[in-house]
């Protein structure tokens, strides 16, 4: 099999004899090991294709004889062969063994079970698993977390904690961004209220982190304008690695990292299309399609697109989208995949892409007389602010196999991201003046592109020495980033006579010229080793890294032609160590530790470059995931730090005197509950200090024991789906939650604080293929978020800088699967 080791090739063939049991008796008796499976009720093809994706087996069937085929589906821990038993029972299809590492379907000629020599092979396509063993089988829980942590040990066994989203919980849920995706994870907090169609900011315990696709990293830019936004629909998952993460991937935040892995393409053949309508006249189509391009199986395709015709709740801004993303797997050999990996998008939104920075009174605050701005307000020019941005990224995965130890790896990519903003400002001079009838507006542009080469190198080793079994992983990887910002001179429209109430007629407005040139680029290259090492119940995880990281930046004011030049050269090692032991009960506690860097922009007073950023974690746990239990449940409490954070001095110059500690804990719950239900359940409390810094407010005092912005104290969520099981309910699936956001601060000054909020969200799905034959693969869904349409501001920078969260959006997907 592609990507394995040979003792997965050995596993698989004793699976595959043990399969063949059914039929004939095999004398040497011997055990199957047994596989967590939680495969749902519905189509058998994709029944199958979980089945080997969770067994690493390859089953070869016939896609005519599958067609309209159902499954009662098979939960719990159980041999690969009982669970293929269960799948079929009842479909009138059986199966029995062809080789060493592979299982055939046949057609029963009779509704019980008949002998070998009675049953109908079937002309054969293959369904094999990737070997990844990533997610339960169409579940909210995963088992393993390749995207973030680089390996294939199990995540009960990882010694610290990573939060995965899964393909079926976006789908349940309708999430429409990564952001929406997260909305369910502890310690990740949204910000502006996810109402910005152009990026997708958030923050993971308190900063902001860095994003990865397919295990390498995602451009940013000077400014962090032209970074990539991921369309959702591509992903097979959404992962969230907690702490530290530099002794794998380099420069990052304390905080932690997201990783995101893409869809690919498949070995039988499928693929849906999708109708969405709903809130804010929205209007989506989109469709997926994948498969074999010969008999073999050894070429395959997929082809993602999506369109969208939206508006948002604010008056003037929109959101419209184009997407397509091609992929292609060659495998030569049995030992070597290669896939080839790329897409295309557009944003163009009219508007400027994002609501605007409304005043504190009129929106946090009541307006006397007045009272509060509507949420659709609006105090741009419609026919200047837009966002335009197009991105396009291509690249390729190669695996190969060596031998039966050691196998390499390539990632790489290459990709740019355009991006053009045109907005409309308001703003104020002082706090006690920013009312919303008489506002100063100024129009400004700050266009920025980037474009980014990113390779990674590994090598793989399993092997033992002694009792102890080794996952040594080796890497190398690469990255150079160059972007160019052009930020305008500022238009300034009214001068402080604009009421947002009564905004009048439009003005027509000229893109200011360019009044500021920033090129930077940005290069990384890191050598890292990581080794997992098991003893009977105990995992010990070891890795370090070293980084060589230069930072080039040309800074000009057009009108004088004055340039800064700054050049940083910096160096770091960094690492992680962790513990774990697994108890024959299912709980697993661990301990970690674990360090990061992160080079910083910009110079002291006396001109010299900042010094990188420093951060370290240390966690303690314990997971729990029984035999047979399809979950996965965490508690973990932390304490990391940052030093030497940027911050801005009493006389406005930058100084590198920051710290920053954030305490906290944090609990996750993802399980299948059985008779139809599945569950998620979290909550994290972040205590978050600046335990340091030389910057006051405006009183005088020290911002020293303020919080640092976006980090509530407390975050919790629910969610529960229920799928009706036979009966007259039969195809109908349920579901509901609640999240709870807890006050915060929009800055570190703490002038400005939002109140806590709890959103309901709600679903309900309809599989029409459960009473109607003919309308197999047709369903309905209904996704509503902010369900009682709660009014809430979500952030305040500034007495100028606030925000509305979203409104009560309804949704309607029409969908066709085969």
């Amino acid at each position: 099999m592609t990507g394995r080791t040979g003792a997965w090739r050995r596993r698989a063939a004793a699976v595959a004899l043990a399969g063949a049991c059914v039929f004939a008796p095999c004398g040497q008796g011997r055990a199957e090991e047994p596989v967590r499976f939680a495969i749902a009720a519905g189509p058998l093809g994709a029944a199958l294709t979980q089945w080997a994706e969770a067994s690493g087996r390859k089953l070869l069937s016939s896609g005519s004889a599958l067609s309209g085929v159902n499954t009662r589906g098979v939960e719990g821990e159980l041999p690969p062969s009982e669970a293929l038993r269960r799948l079929l029972e009842e479909t009138g299809l059986s199966y029995e063994q062809i080789d060493p590492h592979a299982v055939t379907l046949v057609q029963l000629r009779r509704e019980s079970a008949v002998p070998a020599q009675d049953a109908t092979q079937l002309a054969e396509i293959s369904v094999e698993g990737s070997g990844s063993g990533g997610q339960a089988a169409g579940g909210y829980a995963a088992s393993y977390s390749p995207g973030a942590t680089k390996s294939a040990s199990p995540l009960v066994e990882t010694p610290r904690i990573v939060n995965v989203v899964t393909r079926k919980q976006m789908e349940d849920q309708g999430a429409q961004s990564v952001t929406q995706a997260l909305r369910y994870t502890p310690g990740v907090v949204t910000q502006y209220g996810d109402t910005d169609s152009r990026y997708d900011w958030l923050t993971v315990r308190g900063f902001t982190p860095r994003r990865y696709l397919d295990g390498l990293r995602l451009p940013f830019g000077a400014r962090g304008y032209s970074q990539a936004r991921i369309e959702p629909y591509m992903l097979e998952s959404v992962e969230v690695l907690k702490g530290p993460a530099s002794g794998l991937y380099g420069q990052s935040n304390p905080g932690g990292l997201l990783a995101m892995t893409s869809k690919t393409p498949t070995e039988t053949a499928r693929g849906e299309i999708e109708m969405m309508g709903g809130s804010h006249d929205r209007k989506q189509a989109a469709f997926d399609v994948s498969g074999p391009l010969d008999e073999e199986g050894r070429f395959l395709y997929r082809l993602i697109g999506l369109a969208r015709d939206a508006n948002t709740q604010v008056d003037h801004v929109e959101d419209d989208k184009l997407f397509i993303a091609p992929s292609f797997t060659w495998k030569p050999t049995d030992s070597t995949t290669l896939t080839l990996l790329g897409h295309y998008q557009k944003i163009d939104d009219k508007g400027g892409g994002a609501p605007p920075a409304l005043p504190a009174i009129g929106t946090l605050y009541s307006y006397p007389g007045y009272g509060k701005l509507p949420t659709s307000t609006f105090t741009g020019e419609p026919s200047y602010d837009r966002f335009v941005n197009e991105q396009w990224f291509m690249g390729y995965k190669l695996s190969h196999e060596l031998n039966e130890a050691w196998t390499l790896r390539q990632n790489l990519r290459y990709g740019e991201v355009d991006a053009h903003t045109r907005r409309v400002q308001s703003y104020c001079f002082t706090a006690a003046s920013c009312v919303p009838t008489n506002l100063y507006r100024y129009a400004w542009a700050f266009p920025e592109k980037s474009q980014m080469f990113t390779v990674d190198n590994q090598a793989e080793g399993r092997f033992t020495t002694g009792e102890l079994e080794h996952t040594l992983l080796v890497g190398a990887d690469f990255t150079r980033e160059k972007a160019g910002y052009r930020e305008s001179d500022l238009a300034y429209l009214n001068i402080g006579d604009y009421d947002a109430f009564n905004p009048g007629p439009g003005l027509s407005v000229t893109e200011p010229p360019v009044k500021i040139r920033i090129d930077a680029v940005q290069r990384q290259l890191g050598l890292y080793l990581q080794d997992t090492i098991k003893w009977g119940g105990w995992t010990l995880q070891a890795g370090g890294r070293y980084d060589w990281a230069k930072n080039k930046t040309s800074n000009e004011t057009v009108a004088t032609r004055a340039t800064t030049r700054v050049t940083s050269d910096d160096e770091a090692f960094t690492g992680n160590l962790g513990l774990s032991y697994r108890f024959e009960s299912g709980f697993a506690p661990f301990v970690d530790y674990s360090t990061s860097f992160l080079p910083v922009t910009g110079v002291k007073a006396n001109g010299d470059p900042f010094k990188p950023s420093e951060g370290e974690q240390i966690e303690a746990g314990v997971k729990y995931q029984p035999d047979g239990f399809d979950g996965l449940i965490s508690l973990s409490a932390f304490n990391l730090k940052q030093k030497n954070a940027v911050t801005a001095d009493p006389t406005g110059a930058s100084t590198q005197t920051g710290e920053i500690e954030v305490k906290g804990v944090e609990f996750e719950g993802k399980a299948n509950l059985g008779r139809g239900f599945e569950g998620i359940i979290s909550y994290a409390y972040n205590d978050a200090e600046i335990t340091r810094t030389t910057t006051k407010d405006q009183s005088g005092k020290s911002q020293v024991g303020h919080r640092p912005a976006f980090v509530p104290k407390h975050q919790a969520a629910a969610w529960l789906n229920y799928s009706f099981g036979a009966g007259s309910a039969d195809g109908l699936s349920l579901g509901g939650g609640a999240r709870y956001l807890g006050a915060s601060f929009g800055n570190e000054a703490n002038e400005f604080k939002t109140p806590g909020v709890t959103l309901f969200d709600a679903s309900m799905r309809y599989d029409f293929g459960k009473k109607v034959a003919r309308l197999q693969g047709v369903s309905l869904q209904v996704n509503a978020t902010n369900l009682l349409d709660k009014k809430y501001v979500s952030t305040c920078l500034a007495a100028y800088g606030c925000n509305y969260g979203d409104r009560r959006t309804v949704y309607a997907t029409m969908k066709y699967q085969w």
